[in-house]
């Protein structure tokens, strides 16, 4: 497993997230995990899903759609870790 930085600088503002750092296999599957992976995640297309109503968030919301999602790899995991979010960064206003 792999640390990962994502981020994003397509949406301003407020309310959103802006970055966080993930444990992934790839470089595609760090950019699949949303920042707020408990609640989002991403359809075939790469568009945002809410995973509690079946809803999707298309290019709304609180991140961006896997288009504009960027990935940095920053070192390996320490064994043992799972896969997602250890940090995120989200930017109120």
């Amino acid at each position: 497993m792999k640390i990962w930085k994502i981020w994003q600088e397509k949406r301003t503002g407020r309310n959103i997230y802006v970055s966080a750092i993930v444990v992934a296999d790839s470089e595609e599957q760090a950019k699949r995990t949303h920042p707020y992976e408990e609640c989002y995640t991403y359809d075939e297309n790469g568009n945002q899903y809410w995973k509690h109503n079946g809803g999707f968030v298309h290019d709304r919301g609180v991140w961006v759609n896997l288009d504009y999602v960027k990935a940095e790899y920053i070192g390996e995991a320490k064994e043992g870790l799972k896969p997602g979010v250890l940090l995120s960064s989200f930017k109120t206003g």
